[in-house]
């Protein structure tokens, strides 16, 4: 009976690993999932954004946490995991988390009715328009919550977080100006600037 040196059975071992293990041991191989047969495969999720002031794409599964990028509706992410109504997306160069309310997931998700959508993003300046010409920069965003102080149209802000729905089925983005510090504001008021 030969036996196998020790350099062998480290071999040996290494790629049996790597048969159950591929992307563990050799990252840059192929997933195991495409060596597996078609029934043992899973099947590959997306998350469309679905509301017409787009998602923003957090650091963590919280409305809290800080934004990293926007998206817009429609846009298409695949899916890390979804967990507590959040979905963890991946856009090649991070990962982030979008509130599960904003987007459709599925394999293919449903469409996305984009018309009218507006493309409002974190950093970006916007300015602001209501009919009676004074709008209310809010401490919350809800309509009941305190107002701030009565804004002009034409009034120039950053936006600083959203867009957030509250559970009423407005979208609200948090905004800044030096003027007036910052608060909450109705996305239909903000237009870019």
């Amino acid at each position: 009976m030969m036996r196998a040196s020790a350099a062998t059975r480290l071999v040996a071992l290494a790629l049996a690993g790597a048969a159950l293990f591929p992307t563990t041991l050799f990252p840059n191989t192929a997933l195991a999932a495409d060596r597996t047969t078609p029934a043992l495969r899973q099947p590959v999720l997306s998350a469309r954004v679905t509301k017409p002031f787009g998602a923003a794409i957090r650091t963590a599964p919280d409305s809290d946490a800080p934004v990293v990028y926007s998206s817009d509706c429609g846009d298409l992410w695949p899916v890390l995991e979804v967990r507590d109504g959040w979905v963890r997306v991946s856009n090649g160069l991070g990962d982030g988390w979008i509130g599960g309310g904003r987007v459709a997931v599925g394999s293919p998700p449903a469409q996305a009715s984009c018309g009218g959508a507006v493309s409002l993003h974190v950093g970006e300046y916007v300015e602001t328009f209501v009919p009676t010409g004074c709008l209310s920069l809010r401490a919350t965003p809800s309509r009941s919550a305190a107002i701030l102080t009565c804004v002009s149209n034409g009034h120039a802000y950053a936006i600083v977080n959203g867009p957030f729905d509250p559970g009423t089925g407005e979208d609200w983005f948090e905004v800044y100006s030096r003027s007036t510090g910052g608060g909450w504001v109705l996305a239909e008021h903000l237009y870019a600037s």
